[in-house]
């Protein structure tokens, strides 16, 4: 599914957003693309970075914001020794 963009081009309306451990600069990028309403649907691809406090902070962006409806899925957030964490 392809949507027209000004200017006649095509575009994709799904969008996969890269992230890092970095909640600040988490926090800015999901602000950006909001107030630039790119996207209909995004991804979030963390690449096995987050720590447990991460993923709390981006969810609570993510509420505040009003982002669940945007967001298909987080992907990969946790290394995979999460498990053996002590959290």
């Amino acid at each position: 599914m392809l949507e027209e963009a000004e200017g006649g081009m095509k575009h994709s309306p799904y969008i996969k957003i890269k992230m890092n451990n970095d909640l600040q600069l988490n926090t800015k990028i999901l602000q950006q693309f909001k107030a630039a309403n790119m996207g209909k649907k995004w991804v979030i691809d963390a690449n096995a970075s987050w720590s447990v406090e991460t993923a709390k902070g981006v969810l609570e962006v993510i509420a505040a914001e009003k982002l669940q409806e945007r967001i298909t899925y987080i992907e990969q957030p946790f290394p995979l020794n999460f498990a053996n964490e002590h959290w």
